[in-house]
């Protein structure tokens, strides 16, 4: 059985109401959080707990304490087999799910069909991109995946690890590793039809990054590019950045012709500081952490938002705000509760102003304008760790999520926050990483490598 329990004690970060600006209130209320005066119903009550955005306030409590019970069984959650299964993707209509595979021998993408009941169709169609002979000793995986949302196309991001040696050769790495595969769907095969995006500006050995399509303006935003840094004495130094790469009018990549094949058009930006988000490369180790943007979701045309380690961010992708400096609007939103040892995933509800946020035992629920955050965020704590981004079930009022042998449902009010009300799904012997939901279906589908076994009669 799962058990909730309620709080009203507040939760305070910078959040922004507009772009490019951090909220003055929510700094001082945070210096000012050990108060009594402060700890009561305030952040609670009507005006900030409630609907604000749609001016019908309703009460739900900002801190949700869940402990869970004993697994359930949910009618409407699929398990199906995959070979070590890491991310998945479902195609727009609702008939295909691919399965990143991180297997050394096996596919690296598996695609599924889903039959017109809901259920997962026959074998999955496989392939694994092979790599250029001068990386053959490298390990290489998928982190990422997307559909496009109206064309026959998936996107798909890998990354390698290399051997770790005294001087690995980072220079192959950027000369010969296209990070970037675009796929070609035909009657449910995959074709390979364009590689790109290789060179210094996107960091390798990385094991986390999100692919987000934006239609609305011809992009697909990207993981993991960087820059060194401009200033000579900051030798080895680079900053992490926001990158898109321009797509033509079928989908693909803008390419013009390098001397190492085609370099897609990339635009990389920094949300704040010149020089903010700046690492050491240490070449011996390799990258170990994503930099920046695990999942972006662009909002209708206008904003994309992201996640880094610890902070939710908010990008204005049109003209509308501008700095001096010729740097876009943003918006920061720091998850002041996360562990070092958290990482951040997000995902935002697609009918309602509410934007999802997990890391490992704390999960988010906060309202948003244009995607620009606002107000404090509800904050729920879990007795086990989710370490998927979330998944919102639309039609179900649920958020799921995924973690170590289960998958966690939490339900959602009217509003798109949670009531406290949760439900455990046994998942395995493995970690629960790939997950989807079909709105048509109004099922959750779930990737393992091995279904669990059937309980004891």
């Amino acid at each position: 059985m799962t058990r909730s329990s309620f709080t009203s004690a507040p939760y305070f970060a910078s959040g922004s109401v507009r772009p490019g600006v951090v909220c003055a209130l929510a700094a001082a209320l945070w210096l000012c959080a050990a108060g009594d005066a402060l700890a009561g119903d305030a952040l609670a009550g009507d005006a900030l707990a409630g609907d604000a955005l749609a001016g019908e306030p309703t009460r739900h409590p900002m801190r949700v304490s869940i402990t869970f019970g004993e697994p359930v069984k949910v009618a409407n959650v699929t398990l199906f087999e995959a070979p070590d299964p890491r991310v998945a993707a479902i195609s727009p209509d609702d008939s295909l799910i691919a399965v990143a595979c991180q297997t050394k021998t096996g596919p690296q993408i598996a695609l599924f069909r889903i039959a017109d009941g809901g259920e997962v169709q026959g074998e999955p169609v496989t392939v694994s991109p092979s790599l250029p002979l001068s990386l053959k000793d490298f390990d290489h995986y998928v982190i990422a995946l997307a559909f496009h949302t109206d064309k026959p196309l998936l996107y798909v991001w890998r990354d390698v690890r290399g051997p770790r040696k005294d001087h690995p050769p980072v220079d192959v790495i950027y000369s010969e590793l296209d990070h970037l595969l675009v796929y070609r769907i035909d009657d449910g095969t995959l074709t390979l039809v364009k590689q790109a995006c290789r060179g210094q500006d996107y960091a390798f050995g990385v094991q986390m990054g999100g692919l987000g399509v934006d239609p609305a303006n011809n992009r697909l935003y990207v993981p993991n590019t960087q820059q060194k840094h401009p200033d000579p004495k900051q030798e080895g130094v680079w900053c992490e950045r926001v990158g898109y790469i321009d797509l033509d009018d079928a989908g693909l990549p803008v390419c013009t012709a390098g001397a190492n094949g085609d370099a897609a058009r990339l635009t990389m930006m920094s949300l704040f500081l010149r020089y903010d988000g700046c690492y050491r490369l240490d070449p011996t180790l390799y990258q170990n952490f994503p930099l920046g943007q695990c999942g972006p979701f662009p909002v209708a045309g206008k904003t994309v938002i992201f996640v880094d380690k610890h902070d939710l961010l908010t990008l204005d992708t049109g003209a509308t705000s501008v700095q001096a400096d010729g740097r876009p609007g943003s918006s920061w939103y720091p998850l002041l509760e996360i562990g070092g040892a958290s990482w951040c995933r997000c995902a935002i509800h697609p009918k309602l102003p509410v934007i999802y946020v997990t890391a490992h035992n704390r999960t988010f629920a906060i309202q948003h304008v244009d995607g620009f955050p606002t107000l404090m965020p509800q904050v729920i704590s879990t007795n086990e760790a989710i370490m998927t981004a979330p998944v919102v079930m639309t039609r179900s009022g649920k958020i799921a999520g995924g973690g170590a042998y289960a998958v966690y449902l939490l339900q959602l009010d009217a509003s798109g926050f949670l009531t406290g009300a949760a439900e455990k799904i046994a998942a395995g012997p493995d970690y629960v990483r790939a997950i989807v939901y079909s709105e048509k279906h109004d099922k959750l589908f779930v990737a393992v490598s091995k279904l669990p076994a059937p309980p004891d009669k």
